[in-house]
């Protein structure tokens, strides 16, 4: 058994954290898995843990610069583990240590500032993120991260107030990534991933107002927002795995539909595709 990235945090010893990331990376390379959704990024700062307790065992802390530093451990020693064979996606992009409710359960509001979530919420994100990662680039840094995760939170200090779509899923996620520094890593080869499309509170979220599109309208959304990968996990209202399967491949379809008839689509999927072959060639 491997410690938790709480246990981590409680060490504030990087060299422990690039020991468990090492372990994890080579055992994720021997039987064949080349990417690790982890670690998680959040700076977790609820003093009500009843509800949320679980979340903060999957954080490294609560201060900004030493969950960012004990990141950057891990990451490089998942890259030096597997020898660079392993990917990682730091989560879950821009931050959400002080959400008050479970994220998988409901769709719920960041109510932090934009000074806030700079100051705290995005330290860490910004350290794995200055340079492009040693697997995109033979020189690259081994404790940047391949890949961002991001959130289903809805962010005030971002987005405003109201019944706004989760950050993942909305448009402003490009002018995010793009004013708070992370376009350079982005051009360099870094990939951004959707959080879980199937998750019960993207489902309650997309299903109340239209079910018979939800998931080709939850796979657009997340795509147009600036998502590369789609994480299409428990992908249908009912929970069948029929239901899954038949969606995923309507959603590919609709997909590639909309990739003949319309360049601007095509454009993106082809910059997202270069992206994804990229870091595959890297591994």
């Amino acid at each position: 058994p491997l410690p938790s990235q709480m246990a981590l945090g409680a060490t504030w010893n990087p060299e422990l954290s690039t020991q468990v990331g090492a372990v994890v990376g080579r055992e994720l390379s021997a039987v064949g898995i080349n990417v690790l959704l982890g670690p998680n990024l959040d700076v977790f700062d609820q003093p009500n843990i009843d509800a949320v307790g679980g979340i903060a065992v999957d954080a490294f802390g609560g201060d900004p610069f030493w969950v960012g530093q004990l990141g950057r451990a891990y990451i490089s020693g998942v890259h030096t583990g597997s020898g660079g064979r392993v990917a990682t996606v730091a989560r879950h992009f821009p931050g959400q240590g002080n959400t008050d409710r479970l994220p998988e359960e409901e769709v719920a509001t960041i109510q932090r500032s934009q000074a806030e979530i700079r100051r705290i919420a995005l330290p860490p994100f910004l350290s794995v993120t200055r340079q492009p990662s040693s697997v995109l680039q033979r020189s690259g840094d081994p404790g940047a991260t391949d890949m961002l995760m991001t959130s289903h939170m809805r962010y005030s200090g971002l987005q405003g107030a109201g019944r706004v779509v989760p950050l993942g899923l909305a448009p402003e996620l490009r002018t995010i990534l793009q004013q708070e520094g992370f376009s350079a890593w982005r051009d360099q080869g870094g990939v951004i991933v959707s959080n879980s499309l199937g998750a019960p509170a993207i489902r309650r979220f997309y299903g109340d107002s239209a079910p018979d599109f939800y998931n080709r309208r939850v796979a657009l959304d997340a795509f147009l927002a600036g998502n590369d990968l789609l994480f299409l996990d428990d992908f249908s209202l009912d929970g069948r795995w029929d239901t899954q399967k038949a969606n995923i491949k309507e959603t590919i379809g609709f997909f590639q539909d909309r990739y003949n008839n319309d360049p601007d689509f095509a454009s993106q999927v082809d910059a997202a595709v270069r992206r994804i072959l990229r870091l595959k060639l890297g591994l």
